[in-house]
């Protein structure tokens, strides 16, 4: 999610300010008053929404190297070539393309190494100079997410976790990565290796804490919980989807009586798409990051959302329209010995799991926003034809 996007769904620029000050007085123990202009002369930082960048009118080369990466476009040399000019003008002209500014008006601790970056539920300060990114919780969200991404790698020994060095109550701190998002590798050989690579190292997850359980059990409880979730997704956001998603959410619990007695699970990323693999261009490593939304679910589920790309527009519905082809089945049991399944089952388990993931991610929003992200995987779960 981009700037841009945050300006329709938030009040961004005072949940900006807010998390700002109290990031530099909880960690820095420095007190600082920001205060946001239009493109003005005075200016401490420049906001570029379109890029989701926040950095000084004239940002050093480290800055500009990892912005230039991370608007790497894969399958489209003009959109490539678009994204860069852009960005180009946005880093090379002092601040002219700026949308809004910030200006620190007592103490200044940002200077030409330090990017600003903003995300869906807390805002990143990478300082290029000390070598180290700092995340902290948006002012006025909550800290579930951020909770659990800190309890999974405070306590996690896998190589292809980055480690937190140091964290407090509403932020943590962890080396600066040197590479880009797998979503912006264009070399297909690196593309591919590194999703290999991705599930090789969910299956050392998978393989350290397995477990089987009784899919009615874990179905019922599934289907208790969306119902749960639908009914506060109506009153508070509103939604005009929710018969939809129960009706769907009733096939699939239909469907897994199609399945053997018990089922395995374990402890799964839950957010596994492209956006979210890390790949280390120095030390030649994949590296999984993001954890906020890890938990219990089916093997079956990260697989299907790395590999089939269920997160992209329609693919929970592309998934079940090829479910009978060979390579959906393989790439849904790549990480499961057990080949034999009734493929209509496993789907069944991965829509209602599917369905309690966005559920919950959109009703930790404030206010009535992920109104719009219910509805449309509402609207995709309509057009699912289970033969």
């Amino acid at each position: 999610m981009k700037i841009d996007q945050m300006l329709v769904r938030e009040n961004f620029y005072l949940i900006l300010k807010e998390t700002l000050e109290r990031y530099y007085s909880v960690v820095h123990n420095t007190d600082v008053v920001i205060s946001i202009k239009g493109n003005s002369i005075l200016k401490d930082g420049c906001v570029y929404p379109k890029i989701n960048t926040i950095t000084t009118q004239f940002p050093s080369k480290n800055v500009r190297d990892y912005i230039f990466t991370e608007f790497n476009a894969r399958n489209s040399f003009i959109k490539y070539l678009k994204g860069k000019l852009y960005t180009a003008l946005c880093l090379f002209t002092g601040g002219l393309m700026s949308k809004k500014t910030l200006v620190f008006e007592k103490n200044k601790p940002i200077d030409n190494e330090i990017l600003i970056w903003p995300c869906n539920r807390k805002i990143r300060v990478f300082d290029f100079k000390k070598g180290y990114v700092d995340s902290i919780i948006k002012e006025s969200f909550t800290d579930k997410y951020f909770k659990k991404e800190v309890s999974f790698r405070s306590n996690s020994n896998y190589s292809f976790v980055p480690k937190i060095s140091s964290h407090g109550d509403i932020w943590y701190r962890e080396q600066l990565l040197i590479g880009q998002p797998l979503a912006r590798i264009t070399d297909e050989k690196q593309f591919e290796k590194s999703r290999i690579d991705t599930i090789n190292n969910m299956k050392k997850i998978v393989e350290d804490t397995i477990k089987y359980v009784v899919v009615d059990i874990y179905v019922e409880k599934l289907y208790k919980h969306i119902n749960e979730l639908i009914l506060d997704a109506n009153k508070r956001k509103k939604i005009t989807t929710g018969e939809t998603i129960l009706e769907a959410a009733m096939v699939a619990r239909t469907k897994t009586k199609l399945l053997p007695t018990q089922i395995p699970i374990a402890v799964s990323h839950g957010d596994l798409q492209e956006g979210n693999i890390w790949v280390d261009t120095k030390n030649k490593k994949t590296l999984i990051i993001d954890w906020e939304t890890n938990d219990y679910r089916s093997i079956w589920y990260d697989p299907a959302t790395l590999l089939l790309a269920t997160r992209s527009n329609n693919g929970i519905y592309n998934m079940c329209l090829n479910c009978k082809k060979e390579e959906t089945k393989n790439a849904i049991l790549t990480n499961d010995n057990n080949k034999l399944y009734d493929m209509e089952g496993i789907l069944g388990i991965i829509i209602l799991e599917d369905i309690v993931f966005h559920l919950e991610d959109n009703l930790e929003l404030q206010f009535d926003w992920g109104k719009e992200n219910i509805d449309e995987m509402g609207k995709q779960l309509k057009k699912i034809i289970w033969e």
